[in-house]
């Protein structure tokens, strides 16, 4: 029994060194570009608008990730700020209204667990995961000659995470992260004289993020982050689609 007892303890000392765990910080900041457009009608085959109301300005995210083994826990924060919109369809573009913006602010976590390790090449880290988030997006948008549709939604999120990393161990990395959910929560108009009451919502949400490291040193990397995101969202008097594609740069601290 005493001789059962020691091996059993060697290899759970041994397991708990090969899982050393391991925390990074990652600080981004760039440039959004966010789009809505209103869906006149949601069922096959869907309606949309051929109008979207575009704009663009500064956004910043941070991230702590810790691994340990083939385990990796990421709770992430984005802020991103909107302004400067138009009105862009195919053949033209005219400007919106000068006080229109769209503020949103998110937290998300995820988790991932590395899969096929022994089957695929060692430049190749592929996992599957999964993602909680809760958000919430403020948009101000004025119509003439004076319709204030102004309105903001609050959500929570859950999906499904398909990731990679490309040659992690090398000094030039890629990692790759897909997911796909459902969202659930509400919309709010806040435009002045509408009397619409909050009106509980739900859709879909599908996104791709593709960051580039490049290792300094042993603790040191520089970030290049690209985010391209849809989603989709019904309520009984809002649906609509938003996109955000955000290009950032930034620094990853590693301890």
């Amino acid at each position: 029994m005493l001789r059962g007892f020691i091996v059993g303890a060697g290899i759970f000392v041994a397991a708990s060194a090969n899982a050393q765990s391991v925390t990074s910080w990652t600080a981004t900041s760039g440039i959004e570009q966010f789009a809505l457009t209103d869906i006149v009608r949601g069922k096959p085959p869907v309606d949309a608008s051929p109008v979207a109301w575009h704009g663009a300005g500064p956004m910043f995210s941070v991230a702590r990730t810790r691994t340990s083994g083939p385990r990796l826990h990421r709770i992430e924060f984005v802020l991103a700020d909107s302004n400067d919109f138009s009105y862009r369809s195919k053949q033209r573009e005219f400007t919106a209204d000068p006080e229109d913006g769209a503020f949103h602010l998110e937290g998300r976590y995820e988790y991932h667990r590395g899969v096929f390790t022994r089957h695929v090449p060692s430049w190749l880290r592929p996992s599957i995961g999964v993602r909680g988030s809760g958000a919430w997006l403020s948009m101000t948008q004025r119509v003439p000659p004076a319709n204030d549709i102004s309105k903001s939604s609050t959500d929570a999120c859950g999906a499904l995470v398909v990731a990679a990393i490309l040659a992690p161990e090398k000094r030039l990395s890629l990692d790759v992260n897909y997911a796909n959910g459902l969202r659930i929560g509400g919309v709010s108009p806040h435009g002045s004289g509408v009397d619409e009451a909050y009106a509980a919502a739900g859709g879909w949400t599908t996104d791709l993020t593709l960051t580039g490291r490049v290792r300094l040193a042993s603790r040191y990397a520089i970030a290049i982050r690209y985010f391209d995101r849809g989603d989709g969202i019904e309520s009984s008097h809002r649906s609509f689609t938003t996109s955000q594609r955000q290009f950032g740069v930034g620094v990853i601290y590693a301890k």
